[in-house]
């Protein structure tokens, strides 16, 4: 839902994890640009790092970000995310 998926993208906002790589509005800057991605690659990068899978250079900085979420955190998020 809307509501969910924007009080969770705030959440990660606030607390930086996001921001710190991606900027304030998925634009980019150490991390790849997030924004204009669709929800549904999102939501399958997000789930493939959870899984530790290795999907670039800087894989191991997304694994412990993306290990403590719930199936339905990830798709909120993806669904946040793609609205930037």
């Amino acid at each position: 839902d809307v509501e969910r998926s924007r009080g969770l993208g705030d959440v990660y906002k606030r607390q930086g994890q996001c921001v710190a790589c991606h900027g304030g509005n998925g634009e980019g800057g150490i991390g790849p640009q997030l924004q204009g991605q669709p929800g549904s690659d999102i939501a399958m990068k997000l789930a493939a790092y959870r899984s530790g899978e290795q999907r670039g250079g800087q894989s191991a900085i997304m694994w412990p970000v993306a290990k403590p979420m719930a199936d339905a955190d990830i798709d909120n998020l993806a669904a946040y995310i793609s609205s930037l």
